[in-house]
């Protein structure tokens, strides 16, 4: 949308083609409130979408939920990722807590994330599920029963963002 503001700005003064106004309207960043729907899930995916999206520090966090509210207002709110070392965790863990049924914390291996289990601590044992870094686990977590019609957002890392889409891309889809 600001691209498409930007071009009428431009217009103004500059002649711009059809094809700019083209390219800012069909224009995507990967994973950034990335909704994967239907085919572009593996096959028995129990979730209505699964959402990619890098959403690391608080206002990424809070613009994801604003987001996701918006265009599934209806649906129920699961959380997949873990978050790095570095960044106001118990703030972006408070501000996840009353929008999320459950929480699939990710064990990913990486240096600069919180350990899995740390991070895990943050959470009520009812709403919350260590999930290990395998196309296995995250098959897993799609084809959980549980999940039926909710909506997967996947976030707190690029890290993982690349991680399951060559994860998705082993599975089939």
């Amino acid at each position: 949308i600001l691209a498409i503001e930007a071009l009428g700005f431009i217009a103004k003064r500059h002649p711009i083609s059809a094809d700019s106004y083209l390219a800012a309207r069909t224009f995507s960043l990967p994973c950034r409130f990335e909704v994967l729907v239907g085919e572009s899930l593996p096959e028995g995916s129990k979730v209505k979408a699964l959402i990619l999206d890098g959403a690391h520090n608080y206002d990424g966090l809070a613009s994801l939920i604003f987001s996701a509210k918006k265009h599934f207002p209806e649906e129920k709110l699961y959380f997949l990722g873990n978050f790095s070392k570095l960044k106001e965790r118990p703030e972006m863990l408070d501000l996840l807590k009353p929008h999320f049924e459950h929480f699939f914390i990710l064990d990913y291996p990486h240096p600069r994330l919180m350990p899995a289990k740390e991070t895990l601590e943050y959470f009520p044992q009812n709403k919350s599920s260590l999930v290990s870094a395998s196309e296995e686990e995250l098959l897993k977590v799609l084809l959980t029963e549980d999940l039926e019609g909710g909506v997967l957002i996947s976030c707190g890392s690029f890290f993982f963002q690349s991680w399951i889409r060559n994860s998705l891309e082993k599975t089939g889809r």
